[in-house]
This record gives C-alpha cells, structure tokens and sequence, in this order.
C-alpha cells in the first residue's frame, strides 16, 4: 500500500499500527509494517486524480495480525498505536 508524504516520515519497520477500513467504524484491525521503501514516489494516478499539485507517496507493506478478507486495493486508514 501507500501512506501520504508526511505520514510515512513517522514510520518505520516494526512499528505496530491500527488499520481501519474507509467508511467504516468497524473494529480497528492491529498489524505490523515490516517493509517500508526507501523513497518517495509520485502516488498512483487513483490516488491522486482530482488533485491540481504533485502528490508523493511511501510504499509500505502492512502483515495483520489476524487473517482478513481483502479486496484488492482496498483503502485504509493507518494509525500508529
């Protein structure tokens, strides 16, 4: 997945983080990051279609906790616990 710029600089490889669907206040999913690119990209055009300026992106990859049923490229949101 991918977190904003200024999120991403709070990050790092073993940080323990909550995930929770868009449009959801459902249950607050733990996991782990346990990868984390070392640059910057500009983000996916479906992430940043409406925007009018450059947009920049970190890639990490989340491993949950627990199993759960995904939908491939399904939003989150990501909190630091």
């Amino acid at each position: 997945g991918y977190v904003p710029e200024r999120q991403s600089r709070r990050l790092a490889v073993g940080d323990r983080v909550g995930l929770r669907r868009y449009g959801s206040f459902g249950v607050r999913v733990s996991a782990q990051i346990v990868e984390l690119a070392p640059t910057l990209e500009a983000a996916p055009a479906r992430l940043s279609a409406k925007l009018t300026l450059p947009f920049f992106v970190r890639r990490v990859v989340i491993r949950m906790d627990q199993p759960q049923a995904l939908l491939p490229g399904e939003s989150f949101y990501v909190s630091l616990h």
